[in-house]
């Protein structure tokens, strides 16, 4: 499934015995870039969207799907792992005005 995709609606379809599904980037809970709207004789169906929680830090963007936890975080420049949680060498020198040394 589309990794945006966190709810379907499903319609009939102006062909016989068979229906439209619509892939939709917003719940009833979470809105996304985009207002649902009611459609007459449509059927929505909502997932249980493990990025409801806002499990990523530092402004990361969740998104459902990917991993065996359910979602990923994408990171804002300067900030790395699982949550976002970590800040990246760069980071840490922007935010405090200390030389960190890198290893090189």
């Amino acid at each position: 499934m589309e990794p945006n995709c966190v709810s379907i609606n499903i319609g009939p379809s102006p062909q016989a015995g068979t229906y439209i599904c619509e892939l939709n980037n917003a719940t009833d809970d979470n809105k996304g870039s985009r207002v649902l709207q009611s459609k007459k004789d449509y059927i929505y169906l909502g997932i249980e969207n493990p990025c409801s929680s806002s499990p990523c830090f530092n402004n990361g963007t969740c998104q459902a799907g990917y991993t065996s936890k359910g979602f990923r975080c994408k990171c804002p420049t300067g900030f790395t792992g699982a949550f976002c949680k970590e800040g990246t060498q760069q980071r840490k020198r922007q935010t405090t005005g200390e030389l960190v040394d890198r290893g090189s």
